[in-house]
Parts: C-alpha cells; structure tokens; sequence
C-alpha cells in the first residue's frame, strides 16, 4: 500500500510537469518562488546593457541603437516598411504598407550618459566603427516589459509569479503612458543619477516613452550593427543560423499555432542585441498610424501603430517592417488585447542648455551649406553634345531619350536653384537674428545699469540719512536698515545680470563671426546681393501698422548684416575683424527704472 502511494505520488508529480507551460519551466520557472528576478528583466545579460533600477530590486535593461554619423543634426536614411502592395482581397494594400524614405536621429551622445557607462558604451560602438567619439545613439528596451516589471512599477507588488517573465498584456495605450510615468516618478525620487542627462543643463533630463515606429523599426532591422544594404532590401535582418522562427515567436504554418506568448527573451536576439522583436505580443508605439501613399505617409493620424505582429502572426506580419493599426477605443472601452503589449525607449530633449542650442546654431548652418557654383563639367553641356551626336533614324529613340533627360534635369536645376535661395534666405535670417540677440541683450544690459545706478543712489541717500538724529529711533533705524540691504541686494542682482548679458553677447558675436564666414565662402555675391534686395523690399513694403512691435529693431539689425556682407565681399575684410561694438545699438532705448 505505502508502494502504491509512492508511485502514485510520482505519477502525480510527473503529470503536473507535462502539463505545466513548457515555455516557463524551460526557464527554471517550477512553481511560485522558484521565479528568479533576472528572468523577469534581464534573462541573457551583456556587459554593454544600459540598465535602469525599478521598484523590488529589478531592473530595465536596454540597447545602445547608434546613428552611424557624426553630430547632433546626424541622421540616419533608412529605407523603412515592407513591399505588402500585392492584391489582397481583390484590391492592393499598399496603402496599408510600403517602402518609404525615412530619417532618424536623437539627441543623446557619450557625454549626456552617466560616467559609468561611458567605457560600455564605447565599447558596444567599437563594434561598427574605430572612432567612438562623436556619434549619437538612442537606447531601447532589450525586451519586452514583462509581467512582473509591470506589477512592481503600476501596484508595487514586488511577489514574482509563474508567469512574471511573460511580457504585460491586456493593457492600454494610455496605460503603457501611465507606466513610463510611474517609472520615471519613481526613478527621479530614488536615483536620478542613473539617467542620462545634459551636464550643463541642471533642468532637462532624458525621459522614457514609447519609441517611434522609426525608431523601432530601426533596431528591429539590427540598427547599426548590419549593413545599409542589409538594412534596406532583407525581409528581416541578416541571421547568423537557422530561420526567422529561431528568433521570433509567430505562426509559421507548420507547427501547431501557439495560444500564448513565450517569456522574455525566449529566442534568439537580433543584431542589435534586441529580443522578440518578432512575434510573441505586437508592441504598441508612441505615434498614430498614417496610411502610406507612394513613399511618404498620409497626414490623416489614425489609431495606435502595432509593430512586431505577436505569436498569432504569420511570417510577413512578424517582419520589422510590417505595421498594424488598432483603435485607442472600442465601444466596449480602451482597446487591450491579449496578443499586445509593449517596450520603452529612452531619449532626450532637442533642445536644452544655451550651449547646446549654439552648437545646434553652428550645425545647422553647416548642415544648409550649398555650394556657390556647379562642377565645372556642366551635364547640360555634355547632354547637348551628345544629341548633337545621335543623328540618323537608327539615333532616334536614343535621341529622344536625351532629350526628356535633359528636361528633367533643366527642372531639377530650377528646382535646386530654387531651394538653395531659400537655403540663403534663411542664413540671412539667422545672422539677423544673432545681432538682434546682441541689440536685446545691450538694451537689457543698459536698463540694468541704469537700476544699479539708481539703486547706488538709494544707499547713499540712506547712509547719509542714518546720521540724522531722528533715525536714531528703533523703528526707523530698522527701516532704514531693510531698505539698506535691500539696496545692497538689487545692486548685487543688477551687476550680475549685466555680466550675464555682456557674456551672452561675447558668444553671440563669435556665432555671428563663424556663420557669416560660412556664409560667404558658400554662396557667391550675385546671389546674396539678390537676396538682400529681396529683404530691402520686403522690409519697404512694412507700414507702422503691419509692423510687430520688434520692426525698427531689426530692420536696424539687417542693415548691420548688411554692412557687414558688402566690407566681407567688396572689401574682403575678414569678419572676425568686425568688433563686438558694431553689433551694439548705437542708440539706448533703456530708460531709467527702480524697483522700490
């Protein structure tokens, strides 16, 4: 009898095993308390993972996603979504569907990560080029958030259970939104140092969300870790072994269909050190899906975008590029699905510090520069000599050819011709703008002198009233001296604003110096005198009434910019010659104020 219970008991226990899921006790996951925490955010680490702390001792663990170029304005082409234009249904989806141009950048670099990520971060860059410095890079997460993230950030349930290490399903948009704010909060209040941030900059800091679809496209494809023509034409991504079912979890149409999603990090990781980026749920993104017409998207803004397809998916719907569209709402109430969930990334503002925007400013005018002048083998030229050359009937569709050629290129020329005016146009602006910057400053800087000198006034008045006897009373001797401090305080102010704005305007002018040379080396003098006659009587043609308040400052300030074009140009002075003072206005606007 005690042999029978025995074996009954092992029976027992072996029948509870075949038909526990499979997937959790392949990852050691037996039966509460057997769920290990790096199995709920972390199951295969690697030593360039960027890791931020949550509640419970866990963690999230993401991917540097580099742009393989240089600066903040670096950008990355991308040819983005999947050739899905075949007939379906008797009518073709690629509306739904198709390759696109695209761009992406961010805002993050080296110097924006905490110290002691840096040497990783170089690391993981050395592994698609030999200079480290100088490339930005946005980061992702490496999963999907799982089960037991979602309930230690949203309930503060810090108990891990069987299923802790599959991906959160069942939840909104807005509640995804609501994670990536009860995460930030949180971290802010217990370890802000562990976000990247600007070191001059004691106000912005980078910020989780849900990525864009580029940008979760992007590192799908395996970001800078493949090859742009890997990146451009492959399905998928380059795999080292097997078939995409190594590294996704979907529907292949051979096995059984899967009625659940797997754990995170199940298969094989991508490129970029990404998992399931294929299959198991279909990830939710920050931005509302957008019809595709031709190469570009639609401007009507639709539901939420679903990029991964999830473990009910076929193949081409797991595809990177494949996109998917659900409502934010149903009738029932907010849209959650049982195959949908989501991953964060972490980026930062554009903009931010004053330092930053001047780098951005410097840029930015590289970034527009055009040349002044064609190659000196005009194609135009070459195209006439060689239809002069097709002659004769057996010539002529080649000749005709040639001829369209030459149209398209005669329109393009115009069309370049065109931007690289308004290119000019807008550099123009941007040094007008500069001295405007100084003409404010200056203003500001007078008006405060003019306080600090009447504020001087206040204390001698004061001082020299203290010595009179009636002062010599408790009460107005206190008044007199809160009035003396409060003198002293505003002239402390009112100097240091000056300093300030006497710095700003030091950095300005050297801006104004380095954009003007640029601007003169790029474009030639018949085209910016064009373009100043242009501003001349765009600037005649205002009345007072048109006019915005700032009207007669800046039509000052573009007769400095002006000035200085004509002596840079005619008389090829070198702008750096040009003193701070011509940038000043030559008369004070400021009139004397106090503040007591």
């Amino acid at each position: 009898m005690f042999r029978r219970l025995i074996l009954g008991g092992s029976a027992l226990l072996l029948l509870s095993l075949v038909f526990m899921d499979a997937d959790l006790w392949a990852q050691g996951i037996g039966g509460r308390g057997r769920v290990t925490a790096e199995s709920v955010w972390n199951p295969k680490p690697d030593p360039t993972d960027f890791i931020l702390p949550l509640p419970c001792g866990l963690g999230m663990a993401f991917r540097p996603i580099f742009i393989p170029e240089k600066g903040y304005l670096a950008e990355a082409r991308v040819f983005l979504g999947a050739d899905q234009g075949d007939p379906g249904d008797g009518q073709t989806r690629a509306f739904v569907n198709s390759r696109r141009d695209a761009r992406l950048g961010s805002a993050l670099a080296l110097e924006n990560m905490p110290d002691s990520y840096v040497p990783l971060a170089r690391e993981a860059q050395r592994s698609f080029t030999n200079d480290p410095e100088g490339r930005q890079f946005y980061l992702l997460g490496k999963y999907e958030v799982s089960r037991g993230q979602w309930e230690a950030v949203m309930n503060g349930n810090c108990q891990l259970e069987n299923d802790s290490p599959l991906p959160v399903t069942d939840v909104s948009w807005h509640d995804a939104v609501s994670f990536t704010e009860k995460l930030m909060i949180h971290i802010l209040a217990e370890s802000p140092e562990s976000l990247p941030s600007y070191k001059e900059d004691s106000l912005s800091v980078a910020t989780l969300r849900l990525p864009t679809e580029d940008e979760w496209e992007y590192a799908a494809r395996g970001g800078h870790r493949v090859s742009p023509e890997s990146m451009n034409s492959e399905s998928f991504f380059p795999m080292e072994s097997g078939a995409p079912k190594d590294y996704g979890h979907f529907n292949d149409g051979v096995s059984p269909p899967a009625e659940k999603p797997q754990p995170i990090g199940r298969r094989a990781p991508n490129p970029a050190g990404l998992y399931d980026t294929a299959g198991n749920v279909a990830e939710m993104t920050q931005e509302t899906y957008r019809m595709n017409i031709g190469s570009r998207l639609h401007g009507s803004s639709g539901g939420v975008i679903l990029k991964g397809g999830s473990f009910r998916s076929r193949e081409p719907q797991a595809s990177p590029g494949a996109r998917e569209e659900t409502p934010f709402f149903y009738r029932s109430g907010p849209s959650k699905l049982d195959d949908m969930g989501f991953r964060l990334a972490l980026s930062a503002v554009n903009l931010g510090s004053r330092a930053r925007l001047q780098s951005l400013a410097a840029e930015f005018a590289k970034a527009v520069r055009t040349d002044a002048h064609f190659a000196s083998t005009d194609p135009l030229s070459l195209l006439d000599e060689l239809i002069a050359q097709a002659t004769g009937e057996e010539n002529a569709r080649e000749k005709s050819s040639l001829e369209t050629l030459k149209t398209v290129i005669e329109n393009f020329n115009g069309f370049v011709n065109e931007g690289r005016k308004n290119q000019l146009r807008r550099r123009i602006l941007l040094l007008v703008y500069q001295v405007f910057g100084v003409h404010t400053n200056s203003l500001r800087a007078d008006v405060d002198k003019n306080n600090a000198a009447q504020a001087e006034l206040v204390i001698a008045f004061v001082k020299d009233a203290m010595k009179a006897e009636e002062y010599q009373e408790p009460k107005m001797a206190a008044r007199a001296r809160d009035l003396l401090a409060q003198a002293e305080e505003r002239v402390t102010y009112y100097e240091g604003q000056v300093r300030l704005y006497e710095e700003s305007n030091r950095d300005q002018h050297a801006e104004y110096v380095t954009l003007l040379k640029d601007l003169t080396a790029d474009f030639s003098a018949e085209l910016i005198s064009e373009r100043l006659l242009d501003f001349e009587d765009t600037l005649a043609r205002l009345s007072p009434g048109e006019a915005n308040y700032y009207a007669s400052e800046l039509v000052d300030c573009f007769a400095v910019v002006r000035a200085h074009l004509n002596m840079a140009l005619v008389e090829k002075k070198d702008p750096a010659s040009f003193p701070l003072d011509d940038l000043r206005p030559k008369n004070s606007y400021a009139e004397p104020k106090i503040y007591f």
